[in-house]
């Protein structure tokens, strides 16, 4: 996670847009565009970094399965990633999207692209990895080989089966550079799936507007834990006040989950932020009695990003 993406966190919610509000020339919102009850509270419940790691994909499929999440991007780059291509093979009617990945951040658990090190010479440190933070690549990254590179990653989990249901990235890398910014855009555009965007992005970058499309998919908010110092005892209490102060809309919870294992313990060693036992708690939330109690008692409906783009879709035939 980049010091940026942390700072935005840090005030508490991040707006979301697939490309841009469609709604400042209509009366509706979003929500109602796409079909919904205008007072629905409508939540996506998504975890990142699938396929980095055997315990990652272990939890990760357990959450599916169990109807703890209902949806999940996948790390095309990463070690594990054949093992979740045949879980994705079986159960195609999952939402699955990718989280597209330019950065390797674990101190002794690495990984380079699809594209080799002959063919994205910037994208890699001195070891032949890549780079570790969004500021060595922003310094780095030639902006062809990104695309190149992004583009191997799409194309690999399209050839493996994956009904890929949306893009978003990983250590919000494509978010706070402008050039990353417009190739992301590009990539949403030339595969015609939906994109998960901080709304902050828009602001940073408004030249980019007139690369948007109009009529385009947005999402109100996301929700994400930053904060180490909550696993002490208010980690459940943190996504509790997420559900009972949810205003009618389109929203994410985004989660990383993992077993605090060996495996996930070596995986994150001297990197507690988003380690093992981050992700094992976000499970033991999600698992939970009150959470799932607490959805019920708020009147929140789940929907995937696939729901979102087949109704988005329909809505754009004229």
């Amino acid at each position: 996670m980049n010091l940026i993406l942390k700072q935005l966190l840090s005030l508490g919610l991040i707006f979301l847009v697939a490309q841009f509000d469609a709604c400042s020339q209509t009366d509706k919102t979003m929500s109602e565009l796409l079909g919904f009850d205008a007072d629905e509270k409508l939540l996506i419940l998504h975890a990142d970094d699938v396929g980095m790691s055997h315990s990652v994909n272990m939890a990760s499929i357990e959450a599916m399965e169990k109807g703890y999440i209902n949806s999940a991007s996948i790390m095309v780059p990463c070690p594990w990633f054949n093992e979740i291509v045949l879980y994705a093979r079986k159960n195609p009617e999952k939402d699955l999207g990718l989280h597209l990945t330019l950065t390797a951040e674990w101190h002794k658990y690495k990984w380079g692209g699809i594209l080799n090190k002959e063919k994205t010479p910037s994208l890699y440190n001195k070891h032949g990895y890549f780079y570790s933070s969004n500021e060595l690549v922003y310094e780095h990254a030639n902006l062809e080989e990104v695309e190149a590179e992004l583009r191997a990653q799409i194309d690999r989990a399209l050839a493996e089966g994956i009904n890929v249901t949306h893009f978003d990235s990983h250590m919000g890398t494509l978010f706070y550079n402008e050039d990353f910014f417009q190739v992301y855009l590009k990539l949403s555009e030339a595969y015609n799936i939906p994109i998960m965007l901080p709304y902050q992005s828009m602001r940073l970058f408004p030249n980019n507007l007139n690369h948007i499309k109009p009529k385009s998919l947005m999402i109100d908010q996301i929700y994400m834990a930053n904060d180490l110092s909550l696993l002490e005892n208010k980690w459940e209490e943190y996504y509790l006040d997420i559900l009972e102060n949810m205003n009618p809309g389109i929203h994410v919870i985004l989660v990383h989950l993992g077993y605090d294992n060996d495996e996930l313990q070596a995986v994150c060693i001297d990197h507690p932020d988003y380690g093992s036992a981050w992700r094992e708690a976000d499970m033991k939330v999600l698992s939970s009695e009150k959470f799932k109690q607490a959805l019920i008692d708020q009147n929140i409906r789940l929907i995937t990003w696939k729901e979102l783009h087949e109704r988005h879709a329909s809505i754009n035939k004229d």
